[in-house]
C-alpha cells in the first residue's frame, strides 16, 4: 500500500489526471487480471476520464476517490519523502492515500463476497466534471447501500456537508468616457459593491461568522455596440460578466438569492443581463447516520467545512455516504502537505469493519 502510494504521488495531476489512472488501472490488472471489469468514462475534457473498477453491474458498496491534485508550490511535492511517519508530497493526504486504502481493500471486498465498485475520478479540485459525467450516466440506475469516499477527516466520519454554489452573473447599464465618470455607472465597482452585499448578508445567516464565504474567481468586462465585451481603458465599463462560488455553512435557496441580488440590483439602478447557476448543491445532512457508524469512530454531528462530491453521490445515487478519513486534513493543499502513515492503515481497519458487517 506504501510503495504503491509512494509512486502515484509521483504522477503530476493537476490538471491531467491520465497517466495515473492508467498507472491505478495496470497496478489492478496485474493483480487480479479477468476477476475484475474496467469501465472509462470520457468526460469529454482534454481525453480526461474516469476509470470504474467492479466485480459486479449492481453495486451494494461505492468506494470513491478523485485523483486531481491542487497546483503544486514546489516541483519537489512530486518526490515522495518518508521522515518521522510522514509521507510528505502533493496528494499525500488529499487525496492519494485515499486511492491507495481503496485499492488494498479490493483483496478483502473480493473474499467477503461484496459487490463494489470502485471509481476514481477525475477534476474534483476545479469543477467536478468526473462526478458530473459519473452521476449522469448512473444516476437513479443504480442503488448502492453505501458510498465511501477517502477524503482526509481527522478521524471522523462525516455524514453532514456544507453546500456550494457557483453563479454567472453578467450586469451593467450605463457608460460614458472616463473624463465623465461621475455620469455613468462603473459595472466593475458596481459588482465589487455587490458581492460585499451578499457577503455581509450571507454572514447574518451563518452563526458561526466565519464558515461562509464568497469567492470572486473570474471576470470578463467591457463595452462594444453590440454587447461582445472587450477592454477599453478610456471607457466606464458598462458590463461586468464574473463567475463566484459561495461556500455555505447555513441553508440559502436559490430563490432567497436571486430574490437578493435582483432587489439589490434593482436598487442601485443596475441591470442583470444574465444570471445562471452553474453548480447549486444544498446541505447534505445525513443525521440518521450519527448511531448507526458511530460503533467505528467519531461521527461529526454537525455540518463539514467544506463541499464534498459525496453531495452529487447522495442527490443523484442514494442511500449512505461517508467521508472516511486520513489525517491531517489541515495539511492539505500546503507546500508541506503529507499523510500520517499510521492513519493510512487506521483508515483501512475502519472501513473493513463496516464492509464486513455491512455483508
Amino acid at each position: 500500500m506504501l510503495n504503491f502510494l509512494q509512486k502515484l504521488i509521483t504522477f503530476d495531476t493537476t490538471q491531467i489526471e491520465n497517466q495515473a489512472i492508467e498507472f491505478i488501472e495496470g497496478y489492478v490488472r496485474n493483480i487480479y487480471w479477468d476477476q475484475l471489469i474496467y469501465e472509462k468514462q470520457d468526460i469529454s475534457d482534454k481525453w480526461r476520464y474516469n476509470l470504474i473498477i467492479k466485480n459486479t453491474n449492481k453495486p451494494d458498496v461505492i468506494l470513491a476517490w478523485h485523483v486531481d491534485v491542487v497546483p503544486e508550490l514546489s516541483k519537489e511535492q512530486f518526490i515522495p519523502r518518508i521522515d518521522w511517519n510522514k509521507l510528505y508530497g502533493r496528494g499525500a493526504v488529499d487525496m492519494k492515500a485515499g486511492v491507495a486504502i481503496n485499492i488494498a481493500l479490493i483483496d478483502f471486498m473480493l473474499k467477503n463476497k461484496i459487490k463494489f465498485w470502485i471509481l476514481s475520478y477525475t477534476d474534483e479540485e476545479y469543477n467536478f466534471l468526473g462526478m458530473k459525467k459519473f452521476v449522469e450516466v448512473y444516476g437513479w440506475k443504480i442503488k448502492p447501500k453505501l458510498t465511501i469516499v477517502t477524503e482526509p477527516t481527522n478521524k471522523i466520519i462525516y455524514t453532514w456537508f456544507r453546500w456550494i454554489a457557483v453563479v454567472n452573473l453578467q450586469i451593467g447599464w450605463v457608460s460614458v468616457h472616463s473624463a465623465l465618470k461621475h455620469l455613468g455607472i462603473n459595472a466593475i465597482e458596481e459588482y465589487i459593491h455587490y458581492i460585499e452585499n451578499l457577503e455581509e448578508y450571507i454572514q447574518t445567516k451563518d452563526s458561526d461568522w466565519y464558515v461562509s464565504l464568497t469567492n470572486l474567481a473570474g471576470i470578463h468586462w467591457g463595452i462594444d455596440k453590440d454587447w461582445i465585451i472587450v477592454s477599453q481603458a478610456n471607457i466606464v465599463p458598462n458590463t461586468a460578466k464574473w463567475i463566484f462560488s459561495l461556500r455555505l455553512w447555513n441553508m440559502l435557496s436559490y430563490q432567497e438569492f436571486e430574490s437578493f441580488t435582483r432587489n439589490y440590483l434593482d436598487k442601485n439602478w443596475i441591470k442583470i443581463i444574465s444570471l445562471e447557476k452553474k453548480n447549486w448543491c444544498y446541505p447534505l445532512i445525513q443525521s440518521d447516520l450519527l448511531n448507526k457508524y458511530s460503533k467505528y469512530s467519531k461521527v461529526e454531528s454537525g455540518l463539514t467545512f467544506w463541499y464534498s462530491d459525496v453531495q452529487l453521490i447522495k442527490e443523484y445515487i442514494g442511500w449512505d455516504c461517508l467521508l472516511i478519513w486520513p489525517w491531517p486534513f489541515e495539511k492539505a493543499h500546503q507546500i508541506d502537505e503529507y499523510v500520517e502513515i499510521e492513519s493510512i492503515y487506521q483508515s483501512k481497519e475502519i472501513i473493513e469493519k463496516i464492509l464486513k458487517d455491512f455483508a
